[in-house]
This record gives structure tokens, sequence and C-alpha cells, in this order.
């Protein structure tokens, strides 16, 4: 966890000058700045600083303190303790069983699988929670608005106590910084009403969640252009995702990109006859969010199913966290019946060196596989290089074989190429990954029929795989239950012409199936 000095110095724009005057502050107030962005930090209340601080300091600390919290969660139930006020004193925190009286099992027929109305869904989502929001400082901000006390609580004994329940509704009344119009900072004020209260709601419900969000990183554009900015997985299946723009005027292509980019919850392929259920969204542009359903049944269908919500606002920051809240409860009682959901779509898989250096990532797609093999050339020198890698992949009868992997279509200019020293491939089918050989005796002699036929291609066209073995191999489900099941042979990095010298048993380019 970070220093409370990192964490300030992490926002965006900081100088190591301009935090010193809050450095200083806190301090003053009798903070360790050089101790970690601990509970107390985080439970700070910015607006008591409001006379030390001007309103661009005020703003950085409020980032600062968000970070710290999405960075590392106030403790759940598991640790039995959370600190609280600078005096770093412990008691109980009852957060996950405030959460759980908070967010009571559904009782009606309201289910994501069932593809519930938009009307139900907007009635459910902005209708009352079983208990209200706890909040344990009398903010200030609070008498800004009298209707906010619809939502919240100062008063119940065991708002006390819900220490981290608390935390995450107090910093959504307080809001993040204003200054600023970008997808980041879009990301950020939803981050505070969505992602956060998200992850402590669904701890305290053993909800088996996984949340991510697009970053400016090596996954390059592709990442940028098919998936959604945020996702949130269940046990694997794509439940929920959001888009964010810079500013209001993005609005509308928010709600288009929610229809765009993975608007089925998982790859059907891999579930043939499995049918979906209903997705829930967010579109966020600027300082306005709002709530949506999506239901994909050959015709991608896109409808709100809350208010336009001003995150500028007090109001409007509790009204869409009150939301999340809610949509928590429809996540939880889709989750006992999900299927059970090999490949998380839009998710990825690392593979790194001895000394953890990235080797090579695959992230999934709705319509194929990104590979990304680092230092390609490097790595694969002696052996073959790209132009050969291309010549392969490109070959017309090996394109044919439905037992090799492909290029993705002859349409995508990125299918294969070069991102620096990186080696990008789209690659097609999808499929389940294979570890050792298939249970039954049917399947296996299925898999070595197939993988026998990839082999055949290959060799009449001039290569070898040169590193056969299961894990280079994956299952396609057959697309109906009188269709047997395809066996795929991958991994053609490794792959080499026949007449090549290089004895692949010998360092520095060992393969033990070679």
């Amino acid at each position: 966890m970070p220093t409370v000095r990192e964490a300030i110095a992490a926002v965006d724009g900081e100088t190591e000058a301009s935090i010193s005057p809050i450095l200083e502050v806190l301090e003053r107030e009798g903070y360790d700045v050089s101790a970690e962005a601990g509970g107390a930090f985080r439970r700070l209340d910015v607006n008591d600083l409001r006379a030390q601080l001007n309103l661009r300091q005020r703003n950085a600390l409020k980032e600062a303190i968000v970070a710290a919290a999405i960075a590392a969660p106030p403790p759940g139930p598991s640790s039995g303790v959370v600190e609280v006020g600078a005096s770093a004193k412990y008691e109980t925190d009852t957060s996950s069983r405030y959460i759980r009286e908070m967010l009571p099992s559904l009782t009606s027929r309201l289910s994501l699988g069932s593809f519930p109305a938009v009307t139900d869904l907007r009635s459910f989502l902005e209708g009352p929670l079983a208990r209200k929001l706890p909040v344990h400082k009398r903010l200030g901000i609070i008498q800004q608005d009298v209707d906010i006390a619809d939502y919240i609580t100062l008063d119940e004994d065991d708002v006390k106590t819900a220490h981290a329940l608390s935390t995450v509704v107090e910093l959504a009344l307080i809001g993040g910084s204003a200054g600023g119009t970008s997808e980041y900072k879009t990301a950020f004020k939803v981050a505070l009403v969505v992602d956060m209260p998200l992850e402590l709601a669904a701890r305290a419900l053993n909800l088996n969640v996984s949340q991510d969000r697009n970053v400016k990183d090596t996954s390059g554009a592709t990442v940028q252009r098919k998936r959604p900015d945020y996702v949130c997985w269940i046990n694997n299946a794509l439940l929920f995702k959001g888009e964010d723009k810079a500013s209001a005027s993005g609005m509308q292509v928010a709600i288009k990109e929610l229809s765009d980019k993975m608007a089925r919850t998982w790859v059907p392929e891999l579930l043939p006859g499995v049918s979906m259920p209903c997705m829930i969204a967010y579109a966020a542009a600027g300082t306005m969010l709002q709530f949506f359903s999506i239901r994909n049944s050959g015709k991608v269908e896109v409808r709100p199913i809350s208010s336009l919500y001003d995150l500028s606002t007090p109001l409007g920051r509790i009204r869409a966290l009150h939301c999340t809240f809610n949509i928590v409860r429809l996540l939880a009682s889709y989750a006992p019946h999900a299927p059970k959901i090999p490949v998380a779509l839009g998710s990825e898989i690392q593979s790194k060196g001895p000394r953890g250096e990235l080797l090579r990532t695959i992230r999934f797609f709705e319509d194929f596989v990104q590979k990304r093999v680092y230092n390609f050339e490097e790595q694969h020198s002696g052996v073959n290089d790209y132009s050969l890698l291309k010549e392969l992949y490109t070959n017309a009868a090996l394109a044919q074989c439905p037992n090799l992997v492909r290029l993705h279509s002859s349409n995508d200019m990125d299918a294969i190429h070069l991102d620096g020293k990186t080696l990008v491939l789209h690659l097609v089918p999808q499929g389940l990954p294979q570890y050792g050989p298939p249970g039954d005796e049917a399947s296996l002699k299925q898999a070595i029929r197939d993988v026998l036929t990839g082999i055949e291609s290959l060799h009449a066209a001039g290569f070898v795989h040169r590193d056969i073995r299961w894990a280079n191999v994956i299952m396609v489900p057959g697309s109906a239950p009188n269709v047997a099941d395809k066996f795929i042979l991958i991994d053609l990095e490794h792959a080499g012409r026949a007449e090549s010298s290089q004895d692949c048993r010998q360092s520095p380019f060992p393969l033990a199936t070679w």
C-alpha cells in the first residue's frame, strides 16, 4: 500500500512542490504522511480543510484518498478489525453484516436469466434498499439537498461500526476532482459509485467477481476499440460493463458502444445451446451517468433502466451509488444459476518468464483471440522470423485446414502484424485449452485424428510444427448434440520450414517434445 505522501504525489499533474502545502496541513492535523494510506487517511473529510487548502489542493487530496481506497479496499469481516481515526484504534467492522441485511436475496421473479422488462428493472434499481446507506460523519455536503436524506442514515447504532461501507458512501458523497475533462476523469468519478461499492458488496455476499478497466498500455488500440472501458464478470460471465467518455457531448457515442463492444455475456461457440442472460451496463460522459439493460437475441437491444444522474452533485452520486447496490442484488441472484464458463470474454491470460518478464498474452474478444508475443524475433531467431510466420498463416491451403488455428479474417488488416518487437495475431477459432488427453476413448481418438490432420497439412505445405503437445491443442465443442467436438492444433510460433537445419532439441531453442 502506498504512503500518504506517495498517494498524493501520484495524482495526475501534481509535483513535489505542489503537494508540499498539502503535506504540511496533514501533518498539522496529526497525520503521519510517511505512513501507509490506511483507514484513517481514507476517512479524512477534505471539506474540513477548506480554510487551509485551496480548491485545487482539496481536489488533489480527494483523488489521493479515493485512489488509496481503490488500491486497498477497507478490511472486511475476515480481518475482524478496521483502522479508525488518526490514532489508529481498532474495533470490529460490521460492514459485511450490514450489506447482507441491506441487500437481501431477491424473492421476486426479477432475474437476469428471464429477461425482465425494462420498466421492472428501472423500478427495481431506483427502488429502496432494505436498509439505508450508512454515513458515519455528519458531512456538511448532506445539507446541500434535502433529498439526500432519502438514501442515507446517520442515526442507527451499527452505522458507527460499518466503517468500510460508510467510507465508500462518504467518498461518493464528497466526490472526486471536478477539474479537467478526460476519459480518465470520467472513469474516476464512476469508480466512486460503481467499482468501489460493487467490490465491497460482492465481497460481503461471497460473489466470485472480477472487475477491470481499459488502460493505455501495451495491449494496444484493439483493446480500446473492441473491449468495453469497464468490465465486470461473475463466475466468468460478463454481466456488467460500461463506457466512459470525456465530456457530456459523448453520451450518444458511449451508448452506441454498449451495443458495438461485447454485447454477449460469453463466447457462444464455447457453450452451444445455452441461452444468455440480460446484461447490465452504464454509459458515462463527463459528469453524466445512466444505466442500461442489453439483450442480444440476434439483434442487440440497449434500453435505459435508470434516470440520468449528474455525478457533479452529491444527490446524483448517491442515487447512482444506490442503483449500483441494487445491481449487485441482480448479479447475486443470477450467480448460482450461471453455467460453467471456461473463458471470460474480454479477459487476458499472461505468460511470464523465470525473471517475471512478459513473454506472451492472450486476450479473448467476441470473434477472435488476440495473441501478443513479446520480443518475437529475438526469441525465435534462427528458427523462424516474421516473414516466415506471415507466409505460413497466409498460406491458402493451411487456411482451409479445419484443424489448424488460422487468422481471423482476410479483411482484418491487423490479423498479423508487428507492433515494434511484439508479434500480434488475431486468431480463430476460440476453443477450450487441453492440458492433457481427453477423458474418454472416443474423444481421444477424435483428438488424435484432428491433430494428425493438422500436422499432415503443415507437412504438405513444407512446414513442421516443432512443439506438439496437449497444451497446444484446443477443443471446439460441437454445435449440436449430434455434432462431434473438433480439436485444433495451435501455437504456430515455433513452426519452421521442414528443411531447416536448426535442431530444436539443442540450446538455445530446446523443445522437449521435438
